[in-house]
């Protein structure tokens, strides 16, 4: 293989604050950190979780999501920002690309997305409320 490709995912908005974590899923690494974003939510008292915690996101994820051949062969590299709302029920809705990086790796996402199961919903006073989750994906090809 020419090429061993790495995508790193940094997620905001998680309770895994501080958490660095790598699996690997057939030739692709994913090493998920936690992004360099400030997060503006004044009076969160529970941020919403994927079911099942930082780990299985990544596994989803992993599951879920391939670096494109023709991104590959094309070598693109860089962020695609994803956003979504977890509804105070857990339903995610309103799954969208925020700022893509090409068409193939965006139908990949894309298609991630339709996929992600229900989340455990963000707290406020103990009332789960509907919270908008944005976060990174970075492809990159490593030589």
């Amino acid at each position: 293989m020419k090429r061993i490709l790495t995508i790193l995912i940094f997620v905001n908005c998680l309770t895994s604050y501080g958490q660095i974590d790598t699996l690997k899923f057939k030739g692709f690494d994913f090493v998920f950190t936690p992004s360099d974003t400030t997060l503006n939510c004044v009076g969160i008292d529970k941020f919403p979780e994927y079911k099942g915690g930082f780990e299985e996101l990544v596994k989803f994820i992993g599951k879920n999501i391939k670096y494109p051949e023709k991104a590959i062969n094309d070598s693109i590299q860089g962020r695609v920002f994803l956003t979504f709302i977890v509804k105070s029920t857990g339903q995610v809705v309103d799954r969208e690309i925020k700022k893509g990086l090409s068409l193939e790796i965006d139908l990949e996402c894309k298609q991630m997305l339709n996929k992600m199961p229900d989340w455990n919903p963000a707290i406020i006073d103990n009332k789960p409320i509907d919270y908008r989750v944005t976060f990174p994906i970075t492809f990159k090809l490593r030589d």
